[in-house]
């Protein structure tokens, strides 16, 4: 039995620039995800260095988003190519590269998304990703089916970032204000001047080459500002967040 070859559709938004909205995923919870995945977001950023996501709840919560319009992307909490090959085989077709400082973090990355000769993605010829051996055309399209944006969050990255640009396979970049403002000497302060600066250095050069940009941002009037100045996908709220704010105003208003 074959079935059809899946389309990345959330690559496709990159490639294009579209407009698009996230939610970050922290709860590692497959029925919180549904959920999300019901609410009308583009896509869900499954965090997986700041969070308890790992392979094994994470393959639940993509089943979650079956029967949704919701892509999924994944950061996983490192640039290693043997966690990133296990996050392929469950079926992630999209990944958010934390730290990536130079041309050669970005390589790697890109490398471990495809197998050779493109890259270096260690072959199984049964797994989730390619629906156990079913997924018509699998080997020969996935190379060109994988979603690589890299997060600039550090001094360092803004230093070398047309050289990361220029590498081939990174689909787009996110820029991580908390780490690039401490990063910067400005822990938690991610509208000091340096930083704003230095993340308007990185909106434009990263337009200059045609890549699509991501960040994360609460607040309603900051996403529109960056929606004008060029960015394409955005994460607006989080799941945790969006609960704990939810139980908040509930507890709050039947104490008062």
């Amino acid at each position: 039995m074959k079935y059809p070859f899946l389309e990345n559709h959330f690559k496709t938004t990159l490639t294009h620039q579209h407009r698009t909205i996230g939610c970050w995923g922290s709860s590692s919870s497959p029925i919180v995800t549904e959920l999300v995945g019901l609410c009308g977001f583009d896509w869900v950023m499954f965090d997986c260095e700041h969070s308890p996501n790992d392979v094994i709840n994470l393959a639940p919560q993509l089943m979650a988003l079956k029967g949704t319009h919701t892509q999924a992307m994944v950061r996983p909490y490192f640039n290693d190519p043997v966690l990133l090959k296990r996050l392929l085989d469950i079926g992630v077709t999209n990944f958010l590269i934390p730290m990536v400082e130079n041309a050669e973090d970005a390589k790697r990355a890109v490398a471990a998304t495809r197998y050779p000769a493109q890259g270096m993605r260690g072959l199984a010829v049964s797994h989730r990703g390619n629906y156990f051996g079913m997924m018509d055309d699998y080997l020969p399209r996935i190379n060109s089916n994988i979603g690589v944006v890299v997060q600039i969050e550090s001094a360092k990255a803004v230093a070398n970032l047309e050289a990361i640009l220029q590498v081939e396979g990174v689909d787009g970049i996110f820029i991580g204000p908390s780490d690039l403002s401490t990063s910067l000497g400005h822990i938690g302060n991610a509208t000091h001047p340096e930083v704003v600066s230095a993340i308007h250095h990185i909106i434009k050069t990263s337009k200059q080459y045609g890549k699509a940009i991501g960040t994360v941002s609460f607040d309603v009037q900051t996403v529109k500002n960056y929606f004008q100045q060029g960015l394409s996908f955005i994460a607006v709220t989080s799941d945790l967040g969006a609960l704990k704010g939810g139980l908040l105003a509930a507890s709050a208003s039947y104490r008062d």
